[in-house]
């Protein structure tokens, strides 16, 4: 039923993007700072059976355990991504392109665990109870665009302040695959409004996502609610009650003028 697996069966090309902007505090950067850290994985997609499904899934449930209760009925996989190029940013200077062998021999530290080994409805209710109360009121999910505009917009968008731009690579070694890359952002005001529900954003010509779109404008902007900073999500990022948005279109620079000025005083008044 997801619209990703549903691309994948047509193409298997697809990055991965992760930002170092959800650790709180950790990053204490602009998310499209080149201090907050960020890494894109590119390659294909498998789905896996057998053995080695079995292990990803143990994996996959011990880091995310309300996955467990998701409907069965859903038809859930597992799914690899088999990592051809890697392209982070973690300082000034320039993105690093990490070789395979250098990141796949590297030291991790990292473990897991989890106390959900034997899931049971109670104690789904229990890990629920347990995370932080909703601070802020949401608009019901049924009104689907006031949804929308408030995702995006997110009281202000000082808590949900970047998120995912996804074009088609326009360099070498990924040219013409997907390729994803953290955006901070801001909504366009309108007249009589503080919002609009457009986005913007400021990038140098030297940035690869800019690159791309300066030869094909067409890209994907995806937010969510997981990313706010001021207490995350209540829920697995992607669970439903998790909300997340897919903007899709087109890419134009602001030419100069009054709208060049109201997207920079936008972009500059939250960043």
């Amino acid at each position: 039923l997801d619209a990703t697996p549903q691309d994948l069966s047509v193409d298997n090309s697809a990055s991965f993007t992760i930002s170092e902007a959800r650790l709180q505090p950790r990053c204490t950067a602009d998310p499209e700072d080149p201090t907050c850290s960020k890494i894109t994985l590119s390659g294909t997609v498998e789905k896996l059976s057998g053995t080695s499904e079995e292990d990803a899934k143990k994996m996959f449930f011990a880091r995310h355990g309300q996955a467990r209760f998701w409907k069965k009925d859903h038809g859930w996989n597992v799914y690899e991504l088999h990592i051809e190029s890697i392209f982070m940013l973690n300082y000034y200077g320039g993105a690093k392109n990490v070789s395979l062998s250098e990141y796949f021999t590297a030291d991790c530290c990292s473990t897991v665990d989890s106390n959900l080994d034997n899931p049971t409805d109670s104690a789904y209710t229990s890990s629920i109870q347990q995370m932080p109360l909703q601070v802020r009121p949401l608009p019901l999910p049924a009104l689907s665009a006031v949804f929308a505009r408030w995702l995006v917009r997110c009281e202000g968008a000082a808590r949900l302040p970047w998120g995912v731009l996804s074009t088609a690579s326009s360099r070498p070694p990924n040219k013409g695959k997907p390729f994803g890359n953290v955006l901070s952002y801001a909504d366009l005001p309108a007249d009589g409004s503080e919002c609009s529900g457009r986005v913007v954003f400021y990038m140098t010509a030297l940035d690869a996502s800019a690159q791309d779109v300066a030869v094909n404008p067409l890209a994907t902007f995806t937010i969510s609610e997981d990313q706010r900073s001021d207490r995350g999500c209540l829920f697995d990022p992607e669970d439903p009650n998790c909300a997340k948005i897919m903007l899709t279109g087109r890419m134009d620079q602001v030419p100069e003028g009054d709208a060049l000025e109201a997207a920079t005083n936008a972009l500059f008044s939250r960043h």
